[in-house]
C-alpha cells in the first residue's frame, strides 16, 4: 500500500459520526482509509475514493498493513462489546 499523499486512518468509519467524518475528508481531498470488519458497511467511502483494510478492534492483524504510511488517525469507533451489566455506565 504505497502512497505518496499523506495518508488519515480512520477506525469507526461505518457509524453515524465516523461516516460523516469520513465524508467530509474525502470531500476536503485528503487520503483516507478505512478500518472495517464487513467490506459493504464501509462501500460509500470506498466508492468515493477511500482505502479499505478489514479488520476487527479485538484482534491486532491488521494494524501494520493498516498503518502503513499514515500520517494521522481518527477514532470514532464507540461500542467494542455488547452492553452489559459488567459494562454499563453505573
Amino acid at each position: 500500500m504505497r502512497n505518496l499523499a499523506p495518508m488519515i486512518l480512520m477506525v469507526g468509519g461505518s457509524g453515524q459520526l465516523g461516516r460523516r467524518v469520513a465524508h467530509r475528508l474525502l470531500q476536503e481531498g485528503e487520503a483516507l482509509r478505512v478500518v472495517s470488519r464487513t467490506p459493504g458497511a464501509v462501500a460509500d467511502l470506498v466508492s468515493s475514493g477511500a482505502q479499505f483494510v478489514e479488520g476487527n478492534l479485538l484482534d491486532e492483524g491488521w494494524m501494520d498493513e493498516a498503518l502503513e504510511g499514515v500520517s494521522g488517525i481518527v477514532i470514532s469507533a464507540q461500542a467494542l462489546f455488547p452492553p452489559s451489566r459488567r459494562n454499563a455506565p453505573r
